[in-house]
This record gives C-alpha cells, sequence and structure tokens, in this order.
C-alpha cells in the first residue's frame, strides 16, 4: 500500500516527512516556508495543518493537489523565482539528488532564506555501510542500483546522489552551518554491517592522520570522520540535515 497523508500520496521513503517536520517545528510556529520540490503536497499540507505559511514549488504542476494559488513553479536548476530574503525555512525532500549543479542550487537557497533561516534537505545516505558495501561490490549505490536509463531522460533521474561530507562542504561553503542530522529509519539488514564498523573506523583514522592537514582543518575533519561514525549514518537509509543561514 502506497504512504499517503490524508490522501495525498508521499512520494518518499517512508518517515522521511515526519523527520524533516521535527525539524520544521523548531522554528516559529508562523514561519513561511517554502516546500521545494513539493510533488502531490503531501508534505505542504502536513505543515499548513500545524499553521504554517507554505509555498509550494516543483518543475512539474500537474501532480499537485493542493490549491493551486499557492503553487509556484520552479526549475532547482535555475534561478528561483523567489525575492530575496523570501522565507523563514526551505524544506526540500528528495531533490538534491536530482539537479545538475548542487553548488548553485545551494547558493539559491542561501538568497532566498532569511537570515537564521533553516534550510532542511533529505537524500539518500550513500555513506552508509549498506550503501558503501554495495558500491564495492557493483559499482552502484543503494538508491540507484543500476545505470540511468539514457533513452529517457527525466528529472526523476537520480543524476546527483551526494556522500554527506561534500554536501557539507557545499553547504558549510555558502553561509549555511549544520546543526542537527537524522535518519528517517534503519532498515534491520543494516545492522547487519555492524561487523565492518571497527575495520572502517581504523582505517578511515589512519588516513586522515597520515594526511597533511593544519590545526583548523584538522579539527573539521575530526568532526567530520566522527559524524561518519554516527548511527543515521552508518546504518540510516536517508540522511535529513538541518542547517542554519549564517549570512
Amino acid at each position: 500500500m502506497k504512504k499517503n497523508y490524508k490522501g495525498i500520496e508521499i512520494n518518499t521513503s517512508k518517515n522521511t516527512h515526519e523527520t524533516v517536520f521535527t525539524f520544521v517545528s523548531k522554528n516559529d510556529p508562523k514561519a513561511s516556508v517554502l516546500d521545494i520540490p513539493c510533488g502531490r503536497g503531501a508534505l505542504a499540507q502536513r505543515l499548513e495543518d500545524n499553521h504554517y505559511k507554505v509555498t509550494s514549488s516543483d518543475i512539474v504542476s500537474n501532480l499537485f493537489q493542493l490549491d493551486p494559488s499557492r503553487f509556484v513553479h520552479s526549475d532547482l536548476n535555475k534561478t528561483l523565482p523567489f525575492s530575496d530574503d523570501s522565507f523563514d525555512v526551505v524544506t526540500c525532500v528528495d531533490g538534491i539528488a536530482h539537479v545538475e549543479n548542487i553548488p548553485h542550487t545551494i547558493r539559491e537557497f542561501n538568497r532566498i532564506i532569511k537570515a537564521n533561516g533553516s534550510l532542511i534537505i533529505s537524500t539518500p545516505n550513500i555513506s552508509s555501510l549498506r550503501s558503501r558495501f554495495r558500491y564495492f561490490l557493483t559499482g552502484f549505490h543503494n538508491k540507484r542500483k543500476l545505470p540511468l536509463n539514457e533513452s529517457t531522460p527525466t528529472p526523476e533521474h537520480l543524476i546527483n546522489i551526494i556522500e554527506l561530507p561534500m554536501l557539507r562542504y557545499f553547504l558549510h561553503t555558502n553561509n549555511f552551518k549544520i546543526i542537527g542530522l537524522k535518519t528517517n529509519r534503519t532498515k534491520p539488514i543494516s545492522w547487519g554491517y555492524g561487523i565492518l564498523v571497527p575495520f572502517f573506523y581504523l582505517f578511515s583514522r589512519f588516513v586522515f592522520k597520515r594526511e597533511k592537514q593544519d590545526p583548523s582543518e584538522r579539527r573539521a575533519n575530526l568532526t567530520i570522520l566522527n559524524t561518519l561514525f554516527t548511527v543515521p549514518i552508518l546504518f540510516g537509509e536517508t540522511m535529513v540535515i538541518h542547517a542554519k543561514n549564517t549570512k
């Protein structure tokens, strides 16, 4: 049975909307929120039910099931049709992996989010042990198990699945600071890879110490290393990141 919220189909992995909402709820209850890409509008409806002022946006409009006056057509690969400092919060559920130029999209989010506003991103967790092991065996990550269909390119293709350190780099070099990290769920099969943790950790520490780094870079890299070995990243299906706009 397909997941839904009040009859609106949820086109993402289980518990992702609920996890995203836990981060949104840390903001002012009257916050203005942009949900992009919004899909059919399930997350937007959940946010509106909790009294947030929501604008929904996507590259396709014919799927949207809510009030069309609250929908704005947009393309995450281009300049977004919103003024500077338009929103307190932007939610981007499973959108980053579909864009051609992630740094451009992050810069656009920085432009339209107010100072101290929130950006909440969910994306497949290819930094998990399960996904890394699949890549070792097949050359493909867990959420993109086969080559993309070249004859029928579509915005639905996962063309830019990204690991946590790279996404952190794009965020932290564009005025965002990660302040929260969760996963939507951990599948039972993922715990079976726990036996690999000591080996992965010791080898990673060895590599990090071997490379030349200045003191500030060393501290940042140690933070990244420790984050990679938290339960949400080691075993989670989807990573959900909460970042603050520090501009």
